[in-house]
């Protein structure tokens, strides 16, 4: 176990080998040498890198020195991947994009209202910085744009529609490394011109050298229509800002949307944009859900469909990570169908701004989806996660090694295979470092190769997320929702928390891929050979065409639906006692900690056909408590284990595998574990 191929191991996360402009050209190749051959030394896999900020893209000098770096990465047997912007968020090339497009500028849609006398005819004036108005057919707009005629309603409420350029207030503005303005995401040239500036200048300057890069990675490309980040400013600033611009109810806006929208669902947007702001009716609600379906399939077509198709016809992979995936109601905010937009990647992936177990264990459900869609839009296992200590760094708390395995082997439970890198290895001695990549590598050796155990799948409520975004003055964090919309995330949350903490093999999916799915043979199974037996709902409070078709599906060919009719805890957790008692196998293991422990915090996902197992199910104490666990393996029919067959445990930490002494009794093997805090073990059985 301890003879580790280095691909196992975390990559590193490297924005620059430390060179300057004031060094010769040996200089920079012996400043490049020793910071590669440390990495190497510290046990990374790889790197995830890019040619160097200073004079971003446009260096011949820098060129040359980056060619450098690949070859001498690939010398050492480094992996590469490469990194496609100066910073974050993808999209900008550094500034450059919008340098020589300045008409690909994101865009958005405010609500411009003034109180006003009913019925009186009121002169709304384009606020200060704003484009200009667009008509809905209901007022008229001066020839210049600049001023509309509102008759005002009968509540006294005058109001109009403005296009902007969005930059202030957002998180093109505010983020932890440069203010920039920023493309729109959702225009398809403006996608196809950082495609040309970045993504053909790597290819074109590293020449051979580019089939030596594995990937390249984009970091929280988004739909600028949001605002967060309050009182947050970098050290680097590639556009001035104005803070005294207002700041006004926002939507995304692209100027295709009008035709798009009538194209797609047969009627005009623009009389009901004001439908896209304020409290929600269901007539709102239904256009809403109309918008932000449209929007989700903007984004995913113009920016992950193009460069996915790039990388793909280049030989490389596509990979990376969207913005603030941690919760559903903001997906259709920022992206929309996330699960969708994964499938036009090679390696589907995620970030984990947190070490602490617990932390990731609250937000499950983002390595959850994006490995299910990975398993079941692909048919692949590799999934990737950026690693660090984000926010245990902004809120000061400490963290050591013990927390950064224990991150990797719950991270990997829930789906995870690949981890760049942004953890300090200057914060702790170098062997301990050490021991972090190599705890990586033999937990990784131990399960490569191996599928997860799943026979259920739990739906994706996106379209209810959709039809619950309005366009909104607040921070993201206060954005305006019922108790009804609250209700759909927690739902969704607590399914995933409640099937993880009880040994449940599960995947996500959408409808299409339900729907699709059933109807293509009456059963859930799909291309790649992926099979369910039953579906759980979380609670939505609104059911779209698409929802009923695929609850019609199920119904018309009795797949066992599980759903959270109505969102309250007590009622979910009855109902899904039942159901785990109806439907037999939807886990495969189980490790249950003690009754003094208020919820199991024992994590345990089963996988077959390993390198190394036959079998192996990987537990993960997400407690910084110790414990005696008991364990009850192979308690599905798939997964049963002869008594004949001897369980080991292997510790990751050591690479030490030791037989454990375990009952037999129906395909099961009984027995008690212990484990320290954050500890995580593989038991299985071996090849």
């Amino acid at each position: 176990m301890n003879n580790l191929p280095p691909i196992l191991r975390p990559m590193k996360m490297l924005h620059g080998c430390g060179i300057n402009r004031e060094m010769t050209a040996e200089e920079r190749k012996k400043t490049i040498n020793a910071c590669l051959e440390r990495i190497k030394r510290l046990g990374y896999a790889g790197i995830v890198t890019n040619v160097d900020f200073d004079r971003y893209l446009e260096s011949a000098e820098n060129w040359e020195s980056f060619r450098y770096e690949v070859l001498r990465a690939h010398e050492l047997g480094l992996r590469v991947w490469l990194y496609d912007e100066h910073g974050y968020p993808s999209g900008g090339a550094g500034g450059i994009t919008l340098r020589d497009h300045p008409e690909y500028e994101a865009l958005g849609l405010v609500l411009v209202e003034e109180a006003a006398e009913p019925g009186v005819t009121t002169a709304i004036n384009l606020p200060r910085g704003h484009e200009y108005f667009i008509s809905t057919g209901r007022e008229i707009i001066s020839p210049d744009g600049q001023i509309a005629f509102v008759n005002a309603d009968a509540d006294g409420r005058a109001f109009a529609f403005a296009v902007k350029r969005v930059y202030e207030g957002t998180h093109a503005e505010h983020n932890v490394h440069s203010s920039r303005r920023y493309i729109n995401v959702l225009d398809k040239d403006a996608v196809k011109a950082f495609i040309d500036n970045t993504y053909k200048a790597y290819r074109e300057n590293l020449g051979e050298l580019f089939c030596v890069c594995e990937a390249i990675f984009t970091d929280e490309p988004s739909i600028m229509a949001a605002y967060l980040n309050f009182g947050l400013y970098p050290g680097r600033v590639g556009d001035e800002f104005d803070d005294t611009l207002p700041l006004l109810p926002l939507v995304p806006w692209e100027k295709s949307i009008p035709a798009l929208y009538k194209e797609k669902w047969g009627e005009d947007l623009l009389p009901r944009l004001g439908d896209l702001f304020g409290d929600a009716t269901p007539s709102k609600t239904e256009t809403r859900y109309r918008f932000y379906k449209l929007t989700s399939e903007m984004f995913e077509n113009a920016f992950y469909g193009q460069i996915g198709a790039y990388c793909e016809s280049s030989g490389i992979d596509f990979t990376g990570h969207v913005l603030l995936e941690e919760d559903l109601l903001l997906h259709p905010v920022f992206e929309g169908n996330i699960f969708r937009f994964v499938g036009k990647m090679g390696i589907p992936g995620i970030d984990m701004l947190s070490t602490i177990p617990e932390n990731i264990l609250f937000m499950a459900a983002t390595p959850k989806l994006i490995s299910s869609a990975a398993h079941l839009l692909l048919g692949k296992q590799e999934v990737m996660s950026e690693v660090s200590g984000h926010n245990e760094g902004a809120h000061k708390r400490h963290f050591g090694v013990r927390e950064m395995k224990a991150s990797i082997a719950l991270q990997r439970a829930l789906g995870v295979t690949i981890y760049p890198s942004y953890y300090s290895d200057t914060a702790v001695s170098e062997k301990d470092f050490i021991s972090f990549t190599d705890y990586t590598g033999r937990l990784t050796k131990a399960l490569n190769g191996g599928k997860p155990f799943a026979n259920l799948l739990l739906y994706y409520p996106i379209e209810a997320a959709m039809a619950a975004t309005s366009g909104t003055d607040k921070q993201i964090f206060e954005r305006p929702h019922t108790g009804e919309e609250m209700a759909v995330e927690m739902s969704w949350k607590k399914l995933i928390d409640t099937f993880l903490r009880n040994g449940a093999g599960f995947e996500c999916a959408d409808t299409d891929y339900i729907t699709e799915t059933v109807k293509s043979g009456g059963v859930l199974t799909d291309r790649f050979g992926n099979t369910f037996t039953a579906v759980a709902v979380p609670f939505v409070n609104i059911e779209t065409p698409e929802f009923k078709e695929m609850i019609d599906a199920l119904e018309a060919n009795d797949i066992p639906v599980f759903r959270d009719s109505d969102g309250t805890d007590a009622n979910r957790i009855s109902a899904l006692n039942r159901f785990f008692v109806s439907e037999k196998g939807l886990s495969a293991a189980q490790v249950k900690a003690p009754d003094s422990f208020k919820e199991n915090p024992v994590i345990v996902t089963a996988y077959s056909g390993t390198d190394m197992f036959t079998k192996a199910f990987l537990s993960v104490n997400t407690s910084p408590e110790p414990m005696r666990a008991f364990v009850r393996l192979g308690n599905s029919e798939s997964f049963a284990i002869p008594e004949e067959e001897q369980i080991v445990r292997l510790c990751p930490d050591t690479g030490e595998v030791i037989p454990v002494d375990a009952s037999s009794m129906d395909g099961e093997k009984l027995f008690y574990a212990d484990f320290g805090p954050y500890e995580a073990a593989i038991f299985g059985t071996l090849r």
